[in-house]
Order: structure tokens, then C-alpha cells, then sequence
């Protein structure tokens, strides 16, 4: 939980300040978890993929808290997005 307040904290403060208020991310509301893995996959697409087109160390990070989240970070040519495993 903080490193998942940690990284909020440097790419969207606010998320963050609700986030931090919670002790286990399994009691977030589904909407805030969404809203928490979009923002994360977007700056998995931004900064977590290396030259090689793979994720690097802080990509794999950032799937591993979207995870914890219980979603999964989709890649597509033209967004990234977290969901839920159940929904397709």
C-alpha cells in the first residue's frame, strides 16, 4: 500500500490523498480501484515500457500494484487500460 501512495503521489496527488486513507486496497470502492488502475496503466504506457517494447523494472512494478488491485493492464496499438479480469 505504499508504494501504490508513493507512486500516486508523484503522478496524481489527489488519487493519492484518497488512496492513502484506506489500510488494505481490497476495501477501496471498485470505482476508485478503476480510476487507480487507469491512471497506473497510463503511466505504464508513458514510462514503464523499455526500447525493446517490453516493460522495464518500473513497468513491471506498475503491473504488479494493478494486480494488487485486482485488475490487469491491457495493451492495445492505440491506449493502455486497466479491467477487471472478469470483464471483457
Amino acid at each position: 500500500m505504499r508504494r501504490l501512495v508513493a507512486v500516486l503521489d508523484h503522478i496524481a496527488p489527489t488519487l493519492a490523498a484518497r488512496v492513502r486513507c484506506c489500510d488494505d486496497v481490497s476495501t477501496l470502492a471498485a470505482d476508485v480501484r478503476q480510476i487507480v488502475g487507469a491512471v497506473l496503466a497510463h503511466e505504464a504506457g508513458a514510462h514503464g515500457i523499455g526500447r525493446d517494447g517490453r516493460p522495464n523494472s518500473y513497468g513491471e512494478e506498475l503491473n504488479a500494484l494493478v494486480t494488487a488491485l485486482g485488475l490487469r493492464i491491457e495493451a492495445s496499438p492505440s491506449r493502455v487500460t486497466a479491467r477487471s479480469p472478469r470483464s471483457r
